[in-house]
């Protein structure tokens, strides 16, 4: 496949737009592969919104319903020129999925993900909560590796899955107060109460000693993924992912300065400085020479 340059000036700017730290993991890159990753994240982010700013679950479903068969279009199951399927991201999310031969597994257990937010605002287990880390973020690291060369190899697979989940665990703890306010408790239940942390306790921001506790907990469970993730894949290979080593350095501090700011999840959200991410990206990308 060509390394030739092609434009993704629609998602790029979604991407832009989106503020998130992906954005600025994806600078760095070549220009063929920055701009399939922006057709990837935009994606992500365009099924994301759809889902969270419908004014109803049926209005969400039908958004949801319309991105799978965006999806199928993308794949030659149907037409993206079609009026019924119209979307600006649709030529370039083609296009990426082409040249760069990204299963549409992938995509498909990712709007899985998006949906799951429809169907459940709570978690009774660990293993639940996992099979979403799954879907909503494990995905995209996978979608990645096609990306990077790492298509049927098994340490990148799991390095990716691993990853995912170490991130979305990760947004989970920063954004417990935010999802408490809509009605969203992803800690699992049988967490909880291992913590005598009732579910009032988190939907009231009552932020006891207990509930530090067990936050601490879900941290170092955080934590366990990242360093089993870097276990799965050599560093020498993972030197060539450089946006999920980018994004390994933001979540990890991110995690970290929470943990020492021990926990004010439940009232405000922790989060890294543009100086502090900027010396993390010069670090990685040190690193990677």
């Amino acid at each position: 496949m060509s390394d030739a340059p092609y434009e993704t000036p629609y998602s790029a700017d979604v991407a832009r737009k989106s503020g998130s730290n992906f954005y600025w993991s994806f600078f760095f890159l070549p220009k063929s592969k920055k701009n399939a990753i922006f057709a990837v994240y935009a994606f992500s982010r365009l099924v994301d919104d759809a889902v969270d700013e419908a004014p109803d679950e049926a209005k969400a479903r039908a958004e949801i319903a319309l991105w799978r068969r965006r999806l199928a279009a993308c794949y030659g199951e149907g037409d993206i020129a079609d009026a019924a399927l119209a979307h600006p991201l649709l030529p370039e999310l083609k296009q990426t999925v082409a040249l760069f031969s990204i299963p549409r597994a992938y995509f498909d257990d990712l709007i899985t993900g998006m949906e799951m937010d429809l169907a459940k605002k709570r978690y009774a287990s660990f293993d639940e909560l996992e099979t979403y880390c799954y879907h909503v973020a494990s995905t995209i690291g996978l979608l990645c590796n096609h990306l990077f060369g790492y298509r049927d190899e098994e340490a990148a697979h799991r390095y990716a899955v691993l990853l995912g989940k170490a991130f979305q665990l990760t947004n989970i703890i920063r954004d417990v107060g935010k999802d408490a306010k809509l009605g969203r408790i992803y800690l699992p239940k049988e967490d909880l109460d291992r913590f005598g942390v009732s579910e009032n306790d988190v939907l009231e921001g009552r932020a006891s000693e207990n509930f530090r506790r067990l936050m601490g907990f879900e941290a170092e469970r955080a934590s366990d993924y990242f360093a089993r993730a870097f276990a799965a894949l050599p560093q020498a290979k993972r030197k060539k992912i450089v946006p999920a080593e980018m994004m390994a350095a933001f979540y990890q501090s991110l995690l970290k300065k929470t943990c020492a700011q021990n926990f004010p999840v439940l009232e405000r959200k922790v989060s890294l400085s543009g100086l502090e991410k900027a010396a993390l990206a010069a670090k990685t990308l040190v690193g990677a020479i």
